[in-house]
């Protein structure tokens, strides 16, 4: 739109990981608006064959691990999830190929792979970052060794390229936004759940738990009362055990939103769906995971039928926008290819700035606008 790659410095998630964005790129420009969202979604097909492939390692029988597979589609967490065009999908995918790679080896330089997977998924997401680090070091935990990161820390930042290649040249700031400190990051900590960020210690982080874990304990407990009897029947399903109870404090620092513990919820599925030591327990497995399952398909119900008209789905995405959003810019938008092509443009409380035909400037609402220092001016020139 803009004629080149250009930087947006004044918009904070301009400097997020992009791999979504990129991949939606090529369907968008020649104007497949829903093709983003069907790839996304079959990122989420991508997610469920690698928790089946886990669930398969961990000693599941082919049921189980289709139920768990299943559930990874329909999760409580995530209602329509998959259908949504996010990022979700795109950083779910590679962690869990990871892990399972990681837990059932076939060649001696898998540990390439797991670091190129989880750089993959590190280009999709921020929430990558923590995740790297517990599964390299239940990696490490295996092997009882630190030489598998002479080959993981290389094809990790192969794997994300995509951000911190962007970022280099667009910012001059390979790893932002990690270590920014800019004004109105506090925002951002508030909207995301990032509890330690927001200057809290781990103890009073660990004890808003119960509160910020609540809604879910009905999807969630059993799935991890189930998990917790599987744990004991066998290493590796202990290891991811330890894994998953080391990421809900970490879960709870870096942002406690309740879609960020998708990656909890899938690795207990797999988990999960491998108790079936005795046909008590395969029952037991089998409820949890369709109960996960049933709530999630529930909510994806009820969320779908809000958003319906009576046209159904078949809407085009003028009609469809027009409806969903709040204060849809697209009429703007489409008056705005009007102005002669050198014209640029500040979006002022609007950061959705896709479909703008011209150049622009759209500080998000985390970033302090650019026109404050003009205003500053004119206040004090009119003093």
């Amino acid at each position: 739109v803009e004629g080149g790659l250009r930087a947006h410095p004044e918009n904070l998630f301009a400097a997020f990981p992009p791999l979504a964005q990129l991949l939606a790129l090529p369907p968008l420009a020649i104007g497949f608006d829903r093709v983003p969202a069907l790839l996304h979604w079959l990122s989420f097909i991508a997610a469920a064959s690698a928790v089946h492939a886990l669930a398969h390692r961990l000693g599941a029988r082919p049921a189980a691990a289709a139920c768990a597979a299943l559930s990874c589609l329909l999760l409580p967490v995530a209602a329509m999830g998959p259908g949504f065009p996010a990022a979700e999908g795109w950083f779910l995918a590679p962690l869990l190929a990871a892990i399972a790679v990681m837990m059932a080896p076939h060649h001696r330089h898998h540990e390439l792979l797991v670091g190129l997977l989880l750089g993959v998924a590190a280009a999709a997401r921020l929430q990558a970052l923590s995740w790297t680090l517990l599964v390299l070091a239940l990696m490490l935990w295996r092997r009882r060794s630190w030489r598998p990161l002479l080959s993981v820390v290389p094809a990790w930042l192969v794997g994300a390229a995509p951000w911190w290649l962007k970022n280099l040249i667009l910012l001059r700031d390979p790893v932002a936004p990690v270590f920014w400190q800019r004004e109105g990051l506090e925002t951002l900590w508030r909207d995301a759940g990032a509890l330690r960020l927001q200057g809290l210690s781990l103890l009073d982080c660990l004890r808003q738990l119960p509160d910020r874990i609540g809604p879910e304990t009905i999807s969630l407990l059993p799935l991890a009362v189930c998990a917790l009897l599987a744990a004991r029947g066998g290493r590796d399903r202990r290891q991811l055990g330890v894994m998953v109870i080391f990421a809900l404090p970490v879960w709870l620092c870096s942002g406690a939103l309740l879609r960020f513990l998708i990656p909890v919820f899938v690795i207990l599925l797999a988990m999960v769906a491998s108790l079936a030591r005795t046909r008590v327990t395969r029952v037991l497995a089998a409820a949890a995971l369709l109960w996960c399952a049933g709530l999630g398909g529930w909510r994806s119900v009820a969320l779908l039928r809000s958003v319906q008209s009576g046209s159904g789905l078949l809407e085009s995405t003028a009609v469809a926008t027009g409806r969903l959003l709040p204060n849809d810019p697209m009429q703007a938008y489409l008056a705005a290819e009007l102005l002669p092509p050198e014209a640029r443009v500040l979006l002022v409380a609007e950061p959705r700035c896709f479909g703008f035909p011209r150049a622009f400037v759209a500080p998000s609402q985390h970033d302090p606008s650019p026109l404050r220092e003009l205003w500053s001016l004119t206040t004090t020139s009119t003093g």
